[in-house]
C-alpha cells in the first residue's frame, strides 16, 4: 500500500517509500527566461513588507498589551495596505478619467479647429 492511514484522532500514517526506484531530493529549478521577473516580484515583496509577519508567539503571548500586538500587526502589514489603497484608487479613476475622456471627445469639445491654417 503507497497511501497514506487517516486515524480518527488527527494522525496520519503514512506507507512506507516503495523500493527499486530512483527519487530525485534536491530542488534545481532553472527560471530560464523568466528570472528577471521572479527576481522583480521578490525585490518588491521584499520592500514593501521587509520584516516578516510577527507570526507565533509574539502574538500569543499573553503578557503583550493589545495595543502591542495590534502594532505589531499593522506595521507588519503596512507596505501591503498602502499597495491594496493605491491599485483600488487606480481601479476607481481610471475608468471616470476614460469616460471623461470618451465624452470630451464625443462632445465634440477635445478637437482642434478643423480650419486649415494658411
Amino acid at each position: 500500500m503507497y497511501g497514506n492511514v487517516a486515524y480518527g484522532n488527527g494522525t496520519i500514517s503514512w506507507a512506507d517509500i516503495p523500493s527499486g526506484f530512483s527519487y530525485k531530493t534536491v530542488n534545481n529549478y532553472d527560471p530560464g527566461g523568466l528570472e528577471g521577473l521572479y527576481k522583480m516580484a521578490r525585490g518588491f515583496i521584499n520592500m514593501i513588507q521587509p520584516d516578516p509577519f510577527p507570526y507565533g508567539k509574539s502574538l500569543l503571548n499573553l503578557h503583550l498589551h493589545q495595543q502591542h500586538i495590534l502594532y505589531l500587526v499593522i506595521n507588519a502589514s503596512m507596505g501591503f495596505g498602502i499597495c491594496f489603497g493605491i491599485g483600488l484608487l487606480f481601479i476607481i479613476i481610471f475608468p471616470i478619467c476614460g469616460c471623461c475622456f470618451c465624452c470630451c471627445r464625443c462632445c465634440g469639445n477635445c478637437r482642434p479647429d478643423m480650419k486649415e491654417v494658411t
